[in-house]
């Protein structure tokens, strides 16, 4: 590994570790920080950084999702369904199957604890009208269409509702329109219930638009106190909706 990137990543890793108790990491924020740095068993090709970012910011333009503060069961379950191929994706079913499950729960822990920031907004044409659309769709749904409101399972303001359902606020405007768009095309897999599938399928276009511009704009919540990544990593009911999948993959 280049030594600047030895460098970066422990300057970068201090200050994740600074509101911990005593400024120390516990051993699975440890070990989850190896894995995203590429210094784990598994090697350089399971290195989170890559595409999401040492500190979980993603990348907007190339739709590799924000993990930063993201519910840490959220985030062990989208691993846990890549591991198992109950969700399939080319870049991120591989790595998954090469880590183990403690180093699955570990990543998503690291990244549950690094904070998030928000996308410069954009300033177009109707865009402000497009928010509010999405507002009112994240608020009390479309009636008329049969679309239920988005706050239902993603919380007021796009929080989320640990340890399922996960944040949107926040999120890459690109990365929600696409994962939007695989849902109502089919093409996108870990809705055990196609609660997303059957939402998005009576989307218009503008709708989604109007939707990923609103959370988008939204400013995401703080870490939160995470909870251990057990049990429900297994939860049927997890829906995997604005998943972690890169590339806008599925």
């Amino acid at each position: 590994m280049p030594f600047w990137i030895i460098i970066a990543s422990a300057f970068v890793i201090v200050g994740a570790w600074a509101g911990t108790a005593g400024g120390q990491p516990s051993e699975k924020t440890r070990i989850g920080h190896a894995v995203v740095v590429g210094a784990s068993s598994a090697g350089r090709q399971t290195a989170c950084m890559s595409c999401h970012g040492i500190n979980g910011q993603g990348d907007g333009v190339a739709l590799f999702p924000r993990l930063a503060g993201q519910y840490s069961g959220y985030l062990a379950k989208t691993m846990e369904d890549y591991a198992s191929g109950r969700r399939q994706n080319e870049i991120m079913t591989p790595i998954a199957k090469q880590l183990s499950g403690e180093e699955r729960q570990a990543v998503a822990i690291y990244y549950a604890e690094q904070s998030p920031s928000l996308d410069k907004p954009v300033a177009v044409r109707g865009y402000a009208q497009a928010i509010q659309r999405g507002g009112v769709l994240s608020a009390i749904g479309d009636r008329d269409l049969g679309i239920q409101a988005c706050q239902n399972c993603h919380g007021p303001e796009g929080r989320g509702l640990p340890p399922i359902y996960p944040y949107l606020a926040g999120q890459h405007e690109a990365y929600i329109t696409q994962q939007l768009r695989f849902w109502k095309e089919g093409r996108r897999g870990g809705d055990e219930q196609d609660i997303m599938r059957a939402i998005a399928g009576r989307m218009t276009d503008q709708d989604i638009a109007a939707v990923a511009a609103y959370f988008a704009n939204l400013p995401p919540p703080a870490p939160a106190e995470q909870i251990e990544p057990t049990a429900w990593a297994e939860d049927d009911r997890a829906t995997g909706a604005m998943g972690s999948a890169p590339g806008g993959q599925q």
